[in-house]
């Protein structure tokens, strides 16, 4: 259910939409598998856990899920391309040039240290499944994930300083579904780590009301479909927090 976003529908009609929905369900559908060792663990049938972590499909899910993250990065960094032929700045060529680079030789990084340490958790106990299937899924698809939402904000600086009023909206709806795919995977693994009793808090500064506004712009048009009413109503006094603001956004959104 947290995977069925109402802005789907607006994101199908963007040129990246069917993958990013494709991605999701097949995220979906990782989950339902890893729900079936975890059961067999609880109900301390080790043996048979053991067996369906052996012979699920955790493998091609995860294939098919690098391989959706890869397709989409690889057409936006052919959009991005395209239009670095078209600029006349050399310094803003060589500058995304480098940023793409740079974005390509940690995704390699990342996925081969993954590799490498998912063969050597595959020999821990069953009951270890959830965590390490969501300690993969925060790099294997975070790493991707900042890769688009990167070259998707490039594209739509650039657009909008040359004037393209045309591809803004799209890579727009690009930008906003790639950052709350994003923030779907962080309130997960957030989940794995409060079960561990390992949350950690990233503590800072910031404005409460302005927090409160952006939580609201968000909801409102929720709300309002369904003909409720929102109100808000903020103290003045009420100015910095000193906390984790992505705990604190996570908690008004619920």
């Amino acid at each position: 259910k947290e995977l069925a976003d109402p802005r789907a529908a607006s994101l199908r009609q963007s040129p990246h939409g069917a993958a990013f929905a494709e991605l999701e369900l097949t995220i979906a559908e990782k989950f339902r598998e890893l729900k079936v060792p975890i059961e067999l663990r609880r109900q301390n049938q080790p043996e048979l856990a053991d067996d369906a972590i052996r012979n699920g499909h955790g493998k091609r899910a995860m294939d098919s899920i690098r391989d959706l993250c890869a397709a989409m990065q690889d057409s936006l960094r052919h959009e991005l391309e395209q239009r670095n032929r078209a600029a006349a700045a050399q310094t803003l060529n060589a500058r995304l040039v480098s940023a793409s680079a740079s974005c390509l030789l940690f995704l390699l990084v990342a996925l081969t240290t993954i590799k490498f340490r998912n063969e050597k958790e595959a020999a821990e106990a069953a009951n270890e499944t959830k965590s390490t299937f969501l300690a993969n899924m925060s790099h294997e698809l975070r790493t991707p994930l900042n890769a688009i939402i990167g070259y998707s904000e490039m594209l739509l600086e650039e657009a909008e300083d040359s004037g393209g009023t045309a591809l803004v909206p799209d890579v727009r709806k690009i930008l906003t579904a790639g950052r709350h795919l994003l923030e779907l995977i962080n309130a997960v693994l957030d989940l794995s780590k409060i079960e561990a009793g390992k949350m950690e808090l990233c503590l800072e500064s910031f404005g409460v009301p302005d927090l409160v506004a952006d939580v609201a712009s968000v909801i409102r048009p929720q709300l309002e479909k369904n003909g409720n009413t929102f109100e808000i109503s903020v103290d003045p006094a009420v100015t910095l927090m000193l906390s984790d603001q992505t705990k604190v956004r996570q908690g008004l959104f619920n």
